[in-house]
C-alpha cells in the first residue's frame, strides 16, 4: 500500500519522492495492484507458470546463497525465493517502500535505494544470483548497470537473470496500419522516453552487446508472446490475454505507463493523455487483429 508521506500527487496519480521523477510508474494502490497481477500472470498462471529461476544457484562452499532482486516493487518474488530457499539470503532493493510488513524471516528490503547509482549498499562479489524484473524505462544506461551487476556476483559462478516487458505492439496479421492509433500512440512514447534518456524501447541486440562488455557469457534469451485478447491463439492463451487486457487495456496500465512521459516531456494535459489514452483502447476494443506483445 501507499504511504503519504512518500508520495506526490500529479495529474491523478501518486508517485515517490524519492529522487523526485526517477521512475515513470506511479505510487499508488493501482499501481502496485497492478504489479501483483502481472506477477501472478507471469509465475502462477496455470498456462504460463514461469520458474522463479533459470539459473543452478552454486553458493560459496559453507555459505548459504547469496539473492539480491533489484526493482523488488512489493516483494513478491524476493519473498517466494525466500520460502523456497529458507537457507538463503535474499534482499530486495527499490526505491519504493511497498513491501508488506509480514515477511519471511530469511528476506530483508532495502527500499529508497536508485539501482543506477554508481554504489550500491552490498558487498561485491558476494552474490549467486542477482534478479532484475521490470524496470524498462527506469535505467539510465543499461551498460552501467549490468557492469555494476557483474561487480556485484561471486566471479565466474554468479548468474544474471532479468525479466520484462517488451509493450510495442505486434500483430500477428502483419504490421499494423499507419493510419492506427495503437501505432501512433506507441511511437509517441518511444519518442519521449529517448528524450528523458528512459527509452522503453527494447533492443535485443544493444542488451546482449552490453551484457558481453560487462563480461557475462552463455547469454540465453527468451522471448514469450503475451496476447492483448481474450481470443488469442492458441486456446491455452486464452486466460493469459484476459489477464493482460484487463490489468494494461481495460484498467489503468496503460494510463500508468504514459501519464508521466507524456506530461512531462510533453508538456501534454490530463485531459489530453486520458482522450488519447480512450481512444487507443477503444481501437484494441473494436480490432479484429491479433494484438500481443512480448515479454
Amino acid at each position: 500500500m501507499s504511504i503519504p508521506d512518500e508520495t506526490y500527487e500529479e495529474n491523478g496519480r501518486l508517485y515517490h519522492t524519492f529522487q523526485r521523477g526517477l521512475y515513470w510508474l506511479p505510487h499508488d494502490d493501482s499501481a502496485l495492484e497492478m504489479l501483483d497481477i502481472l506477477h501472478g500472470m507471469i509465475y502462477n498462471n496455470d498456462k504460463l507458470a514461469l520458474p522463479l529461476h533459470r539459473s543452478n544457484i552454486i553458493p560459496e562452499k559453507g555459505q548459504p546463497p547469496r539473492i539480491l532482486d533489484i526493482g523488488c516493487g512489493t516483494g513478491f518474488w524476493a519473498m517466494e525465493m525466500a520460502d523456497k530457499y529458507t537457507h538463503a539470503e535474499v534482499i530486495g532493493t527499490d526505491i519504493i517502500n511497498a513491501q508488506p510488513a509480514e515477511i519471511p524471516r530469511n528476506v530483508s528490503f532495502q527500499p529508497r535505494c536508485n539501482f543506477n547509482d554508481r554504489f550500491w549498499p552490498f558487498g561485491e562479489d558476494t552474490f549467486d544470483l542477482i534478479h532484475l524484473s521490470m524496470i524498462t524505462a527506469a535505467s539510465v544506461n543499461w551498460g552501467d548497470l549490468y557492469d555494476n551487476v557483474m561487480r556485484h556476483l561471486r566471479p565466474r559462478c554468479g548468474h544474471i537473470e532479468q525479466l520484462d516487458f517488451d509493450i510495442a505492439p505486434y500483430c500477428e496479421e502483419g504490421p499494423l496500419p499507419q493510419e492506427s492509433i495503437i501505432l501512433k500512440f506507441w511511437n509517441d512514447l518511444v519518442k519521449a522516453s529517448e528524450i528523458a534518456r528512459r527509452p522503453i524501447h527494447y533492443d535485443e541486440r544493444e542488451t546482449r552487446y552490453n551484457l558481453e562488455r560487462a563480461g557475462f557469457v552463455d547469454i540465453t534469451h527468451e522471448k514469450i508472446e503475451i496476447p492483448w485478447h481474450y481470443y488469442r491463439r492458441p486456446r491455452e492463451n486464452y486466460q493469459i490475454g484476459g489477464t493482460f487486457q484487463v490489468t494494461m487495456v481495460q484498467g489503468t496500465g496503460l494510463d500508468a505507463y504514459c501519464m508521466a512521459p507524456f506530461s512531462r516531456v510533453n508538456q501534454w494535459t490530463k485531459p489530453q493523455i486520458d482522450e488519447y489514452c480512450r481512444a487507443v483502447k477503444a481501437e484494441v476494443a473494436a480490432t479484429k487483429l491479433h494484438l500481443f506483445s512480448y515479454m
